[in-house]
């Protein structure tokens, strides 16, 4: 019987959706079909990054010598940055999703951006506004009105804010005049992070999740509807090729923005799977005819190869 880790909590602001993703596998590995084939296990990482087997603190050797695989559905800080996936490197244990570089790189969306363009994808224009320092930036009003008029004078509204490394959590503010973004740079959650302004491109967003050794491909991508075929096929290989250049592993979950004059813009990509209920890759993995019990079972097998 294979022993399973399924790593979930974490340090970061997304905690809540790692329990509750994480938890959703923890149901499937234990359900009647798979409790023959997999002994679960629960690691939970608090909030103050002590680590739990089942429940009872556990050092990382132990858990080496607990478990055969891992499957990391940590999200954020520490689960998507590289720093967990070095922790298991180092202990020599399999785990899912990508390795330690590429979730580095994945993590910060300005270097992730220099290499989808370097490598000709094309993204949205951005600037990156660090986070304020009282001692060096002075006068919140005048650096908010500083920094306003910089991505003004960079790019035209509509703009888009976003955290630089954060996921999902923490809200995305959207400006189309100048005093709304002076007066988004002044709010509090704003000021204690570096972000991400980018130019908002008008078009019909697409979402695609990429399969590694899926099917008789070796990449394989999930098509969203209502595109034309040309578009589809274009979606198609922007997808398989962030997916490839930027060395992913066993699953990739890609946005995009189609726009009638501009093109296509690749707008995010994840490198792991998100399993709470009625979440995205749920209707692309029923699209194709694959159930949650199917992915998890394929991405286990990947980890071990």
């Amino acid at each position: 019987m294979l022993k399973v880790g399924v790593i979930r909590g974490g340090i970061s602001n997304e905690y809540e959706n790692s329990l509750s993703s994480g938890g959703n596998i923890l149901l499937h590995l234990r359900n009647e079909k798979l409790n023959n084939k997999y002994k679960a296990f629960d690691v939970l990482v608090d909030k103050a990054g002590i680590w739990h087997l089942n429940g009872i603190p556990v050092n990382f050797k132990k858990l080496a010598e607990s478990i055969d695989v891992a499957i990391n559905t940590l999200h954020g800080e520490f689960g998507q940055d590289g720093e967990v996936q070095r922790i298991l490197e180092s202990y020599n244990i399999p785990y899912t999703g990508s390795n330690s570089l590429s979730s580095e790189i994945v993590f910060n969306k300005d270097i992730l951006k220099k290499h989808l363009n370097k490598n000709g994808i094309k993204t949205p224009r951005h600037i990156i506004i660090p986070a304020y320092q009282k001692d060096f930036d002075g006068d919140i009003e005048n650096y908010a009105q500083k920094k306003a008029h910089e991505v003004f004078n960079k790019f035209s509204p509509p703009w888009i804010i976003k955290p630089l490394t954060s996921g999902s959590s923490l809200a995305i503010h959207v400006c189309k005049t100048l005093p709304e973004l002076v007066r988004v740079f002044k709010l509090e959650e704003i000021l204690k992070i570096s972000i991400i302004v980018e130019e908002m491109i008008i078009g019909k967003q697409a979402n695609l999740s990429v399969l590694k050794n899926f099917r008789g491909k070796e990449l394989y991508a999930t098509l969203p509807g209502n595109f034309s075929a040309e578009e589809k096929k274009e979606l198609e290989s922007l997808a398989t090729h962030m997916h490839s250049t930027l060395g992913l592993g066993h699953f990739s979950q890609s946005e995009f923005v189609v726009s009638p004059k501009k093109g296509i813009y690749a707008l995010h990509i994840s490198t792991l799977p998100v399993l709470t209920q009625n979440a995205l890759l749920e209707k692309h993995l029923s699209d194709i005819g694959v159930d949650t019990i199917q992915f998890i079972e394929h991405i286990i097998a990947l980890a071990l190869e």
